[in-house]
């Protein structure tokens, strides 16, 4: 028998937590819901990153087709080369996050969107389909957009007794969604 050094010893031991602190971790952060209302979108999709994040798939969740997806659900991949590898991971993120989405849409209207992301190539979905339309869809880039955002902006204000800090909230939020509709 072997006597194993200290330091390899807690080496080990270090990550084994760190690998059970990284699952227990995932276990414990909540997939977020989308009820479809446009004021819970900004809030929502923030958290929806961040759970992706964590759960290993925010890759995934860009509006624009990752790159390193196959061209459809169904072809052949090379595992052993380099190429086979990203394809793989994306594929795999892909499906996770179209898992995901799918669960976290509330209303038939985004499951609508569900729908709408699935092709003949890829009859699973793609995840930058959806990812596109909500964007389009809650953070519009038109002049309407800004006229309702100077809207909610105007209509923020304060009676003599209210507490500053609410209405520090209110104008925050309001710089969020403007800084995310820009």
């Amino acid at each position: 028998c072997r006597l194993r050094s200290p330091l390899t010893y807690f080496e080990v031991h270090r990550r084994v937590l760190s690998k059970m602190d990284e699952e227990s971790l995932t276990k414990t952060v909540k997939l977020p819901t989308f009820s479809g209302e446009r004021k819970d979108f900004q809030i929502w999709w923030v958290r929806f990153c961040a759970y992706a994040s964590v759960q290993g798939f925010r890759q995934s969740i860009g509006r624009v087709r990752d790159p390193d997806l196959p061209s459809s659900e169904d072809v052949t991949i090379d595992a052993r080369s380099d190429q086979g590898k990203k394809q793989l991971r994306a594929k795999r993120a892909n499906a996770v996050a179209m898992a995901n989405l799918t669960m976290a849409f509330t209303t038939e209207a985004l499951i609508g969107m569900v729908y709408q992301a699935q092709t003949s190539l890829w009859s699973s979905g793609l995840t930058y389909v959806i990812v596109d339309a909500l964007h389009k869809k809650y953070i519009p880039k038109d002049l309407v957009s800004k006229i309702e955002l100077r809207r909610e902006l105007n209509a923020v204000s304060m009676k003599k007794d209210d507490d500053p800090a609410v209405l520090f909230v209110a104008i925050s939020g309001i710089e969020n969604k403007y800084n995310t509709s820009m």
